[in-house]
């Protein structure tokens, strides 16, 4: 019975081993120009294509979390900086994303510091703003945050094709996914993968700041099995333009049991622990 019990309790912290978290969208915006308003993805009336997307572990509500924006509404909004308190719509991280020195703004005119060189959104000013992506205003203020924290998406620029020949490998549920992709001019580019539902995928579904030039580049995900075979989308996004590729994933060929590379100390340790359990009942007996 202590056996059983031992194994059941083992199996638990194996399968913890492989937790992830899901990507979600931190705010929306209409357009990349200048009179650009936002929205807020909670709000059933938010329906702007530009977004900001963040990993779920740096998000929170706004009673546990800290306040990053305000708006003037659900959808059709101004913006205001974190300090200001002109609105009642707020944006919210979790509640050390400015004292960890993840993220920040800028005083108005200047660039993202070398610590946090990505720069997530800009506001044309500290209250009644309009938000969109940065270079966009005179002397705007930018939201800037570490690399990788956050992902900008821009699919309205889709009709300007700077990445081409994109093709896709070993497709399978379970399996390193392949992109291979050119890209002219040459940039860093974002890849987004949603599935069949429209949703960003958990862990691995935001790839970020990916070289791409004119000799082929390539990048790899993984689908895991309980998001299910089916039609998949992967946006690639770059500074000038983005491309929208469809693609199946299909069930995995190989079904047996593998491991990944990062979980196998905790894999030894539980089959020398299950040794140990069986070489004491058998000694018991």
């Amino acid at each position: 019975m202590l056996m059983r019990i031992s194994f059941i309790f083992l199996a638990l912290v194996l399968l913890a081993s492989f937790s992830f978290a899901d990507s979600i969208y931190l705010v929306k915006y209409y357009s990349n120009d200048s009179q650009s308003h936002a929205c807020n993805p909670n709000s059933a009336e938010c329906a702007y294509l530009n977004s900001v997307i963040i990993d779920s572990k740096d998000s929170a509500m706004c009673a546990s979390g800290v306040k990053v924006l305000g708006l003037s509404g659900g959808t059709n909004a101004h913006a205001e900086k974190n300090d200001q308190s002109n609105y009642s719509t707020s944006i919210c991280m979790k509640s050390d994303i400015f004292t960890s020195g993840t993220c920040s703004y800028t005083a108005a005119g200047a660039n993202c510091p070398a610590e946090r060189e990505d720069c997530v959104f800009a506001l044309s000013s500290a209250t009644n703003a309009h938000l969109s992506k940065c270079g966009v205003f005179t002397n705007e203020l930018k939201f800037c945050c570490k690399k990788g924290v956050a992902t900008t998406i821009i699919p309205d620029e889709t009709s300007k094709s700077c990445i081409s020949t994109v093709s896709v490998e070993n497709a399978y549920l379970d399996s390193d996914t392949k992109f291979s992709f050119t890209c002219l001019p040459a940039a860093d580019i974002n890849i987004i993968i949603f599935d069949s539902q429209g949703n960003i995928l958990a862990e691995g579904g935001v790839l970020s700041k990916i070289p791409c030039g004119a000799a082929t580049s390539t990048a790899t995900f993984k689908v895991i099995s309980d998001r299910g075979a089916g039609t998949y989308l992967a946006r690639f996004v770059a500074p000038a333009c983005s491309r929208d590729e469809y693609f199946a994933v299909k069930d995995t060929k190989d079904q047996t049991f593998a491991i990944p590379d990062n979980n196998f100390a905790l894999a030894f340790l539980v089959a020398f622990t299950a040794g140990a359990f069986i070489l004491f009942s058998r000694r018991k007996k």
